[in-house]
């Protein structure tokens, strides 16, 4: 056998209204790798098609109620079941039975009574292609996805980091040519900029990395017991010249002993960019709170701000990666939007949720959940 059949145990559903048949095949498929499911009509046979996703399909012709090319025509009619086979078993075998059932759907033809080997012969051959096929696509949707993400990629170092960069670069040029005189009372203001530049450019491309790491999966996922407050506040004091420059107030609510089961640099690095969102989005002289809620098996960490909230068209837009969503903040950071994708991507591979809540003027509360056990 195949690969594909030892790693699995390909499920068939037989659809025979005589009960004799269907012992027969059962007793025929019973020594093989194969999971069984029976149904002795076609009504039945389309329930268990959606509840079972079955991998194979041996369809009897003359059923109750609806017939078997009538069943084949309605689970070939969708998509999502292209590549699921279906075989006729049938005692009606003149040609116009036989080209009505491969016109129904139904990749192969068996006429009663059919020969053992040749029928274990033709269903590993139909199902060695279906596997063949699931793969192919599986591959042919990661290498688009790769590609979209690649093209996006582009996008935001062509545009998020090509802008600030050139900004920087000039600066510089004007520093070294003496356009801009270091013994001036703005050049302290001037530095400030560059450095507060630099490090939008530096955190941006942190959040590529780790997104691009992630949705290529080549991300090592490394879960362990972490402190969220330790964590917190180690960042927290690293934002210190935003805070202060800025005159935000922190209040923050997380108590020592709150706990998740994460890997402990993914979740730096949502926390992280939930503290710089919240920080770009508050005005001057602002206030963002931190909360902490130990649940039944997890652990919802809140981030609250009271800044310019976020319109309702755009709020569903802001985890979609097929979205760009750049917006500034209000003192004119740059956000490219990568940062909340990368949030809501580490969050899901923690086995975790995030939500977000907003309001015109009046600020957004950020909610992400973590198990905070193995």
């Amino acid at each position: 056998m195949s690969d594909q059949f030892l790693e699995k145990q390909p499920i068939v559903l037989i659809v025979d209204d005589n009960p004799i048949n269907l012992r027969i095949f059962r007793h025929i498929l019973s020594n093989q790798n194969y999971r069984i499911t029976e149904a002795n009509n076609g009504l039945d046979a389309l329930d268990m098609v959606e509840t079972i996703r079955p991998d194979l399909v041996l369809l009897d012709v003359m059923m109750p109620g609806i017939d078997g090319f009538e069943v084949c025509r309605i689970i070939k009619s969708q998509d999502k079941n292209a590549n699921m086979p279906v075989i006729f078993l049938s005692a009606r075998n003149d040609v116009a039975d036989i080209v009505k059932g491969f016109e129904s759907g139904a990749v192969d033809y068996l006429a009663k009574p059919f020969n053992k080997a040749e029928l274990l012969a033709r269903l590993k051959t139909h199902l060695d292609f279906k596997f063949t096929r699931d793969e192919l696509i599986r591959t042919s949707i990661h290498l688009q996805e790769l590609n979209e993400l690649k093209n996006r990629l582009f996008s935001i170092i062509g545009h998020d980091l090509r802008s600030p960069l050139s900004n920087v670069k000039m600066t510089l040029d004007f520093i070294l040519r003496k356009i801009i005189d270091p013994s001036s009372p703005d050049f302290h203001e001037t530095i400030q900029e560059l450095s507060k530049t630099t490090d939008e450019m530096f955190s941006l491309l942190e959040n590529l990395f780790g997104w691009s790491r992630s949705q290529s999966g080549t991300l090592e996922i490394v879960p362990e017991k972490i402190n969220i407050s330790e964590l917190v506040n180690s960042l927290l004091a690293s934002f210190s010249p935003r805070i202060m420059g800025k005159e935000i107030v922190i209040d923050n609510q997380i108590d020592s002993s709150v706990t998740a089961w994460a890997d402990s640099s993914m979740i730096k690095a949502v926390l992280k960019n939930l503290i710089s969102n919240a920080l770009k989005y508050s005005y001057r002289g602002g206030k963002i709170m931190l909360s902490a809620n130990r649940l039944e098996s997890e652990v919802e960490i809140i981030f609250t701000d009271f800044g310019v909230g976020i319109e309702p068209e755009r709020l569903n837009m802001l985890f979609n990666a097929s979205k760009q969503v750049r917006t500034f903040g209000t003192e004119n950071e740059t956000g490219s939007g990568i940062g909340l994708m990368l949030c809501k991507d580490f969050i899901e591979k923690s086995r975790g949720t995030i939500s977000i809540e907003s309001t015109i003027g009046q600020g957004s509360r950020f909610c992400f959940r973590l198990p905070v056990s193995e």
